[in-house]
This record gives structure tokens, sequence and C-alpha cells, in this order.
């Protein structure tokens, strides 16, 4: 709870910066793809290595030359597998949809090539969680599990093509630190994300 509060402090601080500049400054749109690999742990089930895709379509708002707000709407499927206690081989999909709220620094205000980095947290919902068993062709489906919160990090390189268009490749790592569950679901948390980020920037 700690932690939920100092993050929720952070971001009105933020928001509260961003409204005061925002009129002045231009804000990019961003689609962004994420695919890597992280760890997927259902609670008292199982722990597996698991392959994870992320996508973000957002808004980029800019502080001021050097420094901007990023937000936007990201959906996130995580896949894996593991054996039960009989031993049948059993695939899981799990399907989120995010929120996330980041503070990205850059290194330059003009060079066309700049570095970036950006931290921030979010917030994501478990609409799917779908487990597959080959051996036997079933399928058990279950839908709107719950919430988990995080924290995330992103390093990378902005190229600027012109004035409309920029594209991005980072890498990033993220890990969920709180869920919110009702007892009767299955509780899965998601940790050690590390990802290759690949974006497209542009103004309308």
């Amino acid at each position: 709870m700690r932690y939920l509060i100092l993050l929720a402090m952070g971001l009105c601080f933020f928001h509260s910066q961003a409204q005061d500049q925002i009129k002045d400054s231009k804000g990019e749109w961003l689609v962004t793809n994420q695919f890597g690999i992280a760890t997927l742990e259902a609670d008292n089930f199982f722990k597996v290595n698991a392959s994870v895709f992320e996508g973000l379509l957002g808004r980029e708002f800019f502080l001021n030359k050097r420094s901007s707000i990023i937000t936007g709407l990201e959906f996130l499927r995580v896949r894996g597998d593991f054996t039960d206690a009989f031993g049948s081989q059993l695939f899981i999909n799990n399907n989120h949809i995010n929120l996330p709220v980041s503070y990205r620094f850059y290194s330059s205000e003009k060079a066309p090539l700049v570095m970036y980095g950006d931290i921030g947290a979010y917030g994501a919902y478990l609409y799917k969680s779908e487990i597959e068993n080959a051996l036997t062709n079933s399928d058990n489906e279950e839908t709107g599990l719950g919430l988990n919160f995080g924290l995330q990090v992103n390093l990378g390189l902005k190229y600027k093509l012109d004035d409309d268009y920029s594209f991005t490749l980072g890498f990033r790592y993220k890990s969920d630190f709180a869920s919110s569950y009702d007892d009767s679901e299955q509780q899965f948390e998601l940790t050690d994300f590390y990802a290759i980020q690949l974006g497209l920037g542009f103004n309308l």
C-alpha cells in the first residue's frame, strides 16, 4: 500500500506539470511492439518461463525539449507451457489490457538520433486466461480474473525521420509488484520481463 500511495503522488505531480506545459508542446502518437521473455507464476500452481508479445497505441506529451509523459492502451499476451501433477503437458495463454504511464528523458534536444530512458508504472487487467491440454484436446478458460500493478524501465534510441515521423528501437524491463484478485480466482504474477521494443512515432 505504501508503494501505491507514493506512485499516486508521483503521477499527480507529473500530471500537474504536464497540464501546465502541454498546451504549448506538440505531442506524438506512438505505436510500439515488444517481443521477449518473462517468468509467469500462478500462486501454488506453477512457475515457468514464458514468451510475451505486447503492443501499445499511445501518446507522448512533451513537457519540454528533453522530457515527456507517455501513456496509452496496451495489449499483452503471455504464453507458456508446464506439466501438471498427472504428467500432462498443458499450454497457457494469458491476455491482459494494460494502462501504462511513463516519464521519458532524452539525451539531446535537436540531434536526429538521440538516446532515451523511461521509468514508469502500469496497471494490467487479466481479462482472459486459457489452459489447453493437447493430449485430451480440451481447454479451460476463465475471464475477468483480476488486476496486476508493476514498474517498468525502457532504454533505447530514437531516430527522427522528418518533422512528422520517428522510429525507436529499445529494450524494456518490467515486473509486477502487487495484485488484486478475488479469493476464488487463480492469481498470476509476471516478473523478469525482458523485451526488445520497436516503435513508430507520428504527428497527425
